[in-house]
């Protein structure tokens, strides 16, 4: 599961740097991710679930907890935090599928 969020990281900070003009997040996190980056950190981290996954809700969820914490998180590293954080709610999505 960590190539998820390493190719979603690498594609949200070469957009970000390259196309990034909107810095909305700067009064929400205090940081200088741009709009432009997130989103394709977000479409990266789909893509790449659903093709190791083959699951689009549970490569969803994954993919937003991935970019919601590349995104919120600025002191901690995002090394760590975004893979615990995408791997555990893509496992609890997992469990909650199956018992449907």
């Amino acid at each position: 599961m960590k190539r998820i969020p390493t190719f979603g990281d690498l594609a949200a900070a070469l957009i970000g740097k390259f196309y990034g003009k909107r810095r909305v997040f700067q009064k929400i996190f205090k940081n200088d991710k741009s709009i432009e980056g997130s989103a394709s950190e977000f479409v990266i981290d789909f893509l790449i679930g659903l093709l190791i996954l083959g699951n689009p809700i549970v490569s969803l969820v994954m993919a937003f907890l991935a970019t919601l914490t590349e995104t919120a998180v600025n002191k901690i590293d995002d090394n760590l935090t975004v893979p615990v954080f995408a791997g555990f709610f893509g496992q609890i999505t997992l469990n909650f599928l199956a018992y449907l």
